[in-house]
């Protein structure tokens, strides 16, 4: 898998579920995760409002109850205060904007 930039890697690292750096903003910050096959994240909920696109590989969303698989070029969204897990069956590369209310 290829990995992202090595500017991208000298951003600050995420310290929370999954590896990943950011990129901080006002009112938006843009999360760069590379995310191995077989990577659970489990059960949690932000105050954000999450979009996501995949780059590589494919994410599974479990969310309201339901799994849903996003492929490269596929947009997700996880709204605020909404419980959601996620997990990955290959290695995957997802840009994700986490919107502050």
């Amino acid at each position: 898998m290829a990995d992202f930039p090595e500017i991208f890697q000298k951003l600050k690292k995420h310290e929370g579920q999954f590896p990943a750096t950011i990129l901080q903003a006002n009112d938006c910050d843009v999360y760069f995760s590379t995310l191995q096959a077989g990577t659970l994240i489990p059960p949690h909920r932000h105050d954000t409002d999450n979009y996501s696109i995949i780059i590589e590989g494919e994410l599974i969303l479990d969310m309201y109850g339901a799994q849903k698989a996003f492929a490269v070029g596929q947009w997700c969204f996880v709204p605020a205060d909404t419980e959601h897990s996620a997990t990955t069956k290959v290695d995957t590369r997802l840009i994700e904007f986490w919107f502050r209310k």
